[in-house]
């Protein structure tokens, strides 16, 4: 496996919305090291407004910037 590259397994949906659907996930890293996620995927196909895109990045940022074992983090 190339660096830097990892392999999702998805599990199970969390949730699902009107702009993004949710998943639990298993991301496997180089060395065969597992660990879960949520992966969060916007839909594809819909004309979204700038206000909801704005809205999904201000929410990256700012979980971006969380440190707390009770909070999801970032990761790209």
């Amino acid at each position: 496996m190339s660096p830097n590259r990892n392999r999702y397994r998805v599990l199970e949906v969390l949730g699902k919305g009107g702009f993004a659907t949710v998943y639990r996930a298993e991301v496997i890293q180089d060395g065969d090291f597992r660990q879960q996620r949520a992966l969060k995927f916007v839909k594809a196909g819909v004309d979204y407004e700038e206000e909801a895109l704005r809205r999904l990045r201000d929410e990256a940022r700012i979980l971006g910037l969380v440190r707390h074992h009770a909070v999801v983090g970032v990761y790209g």
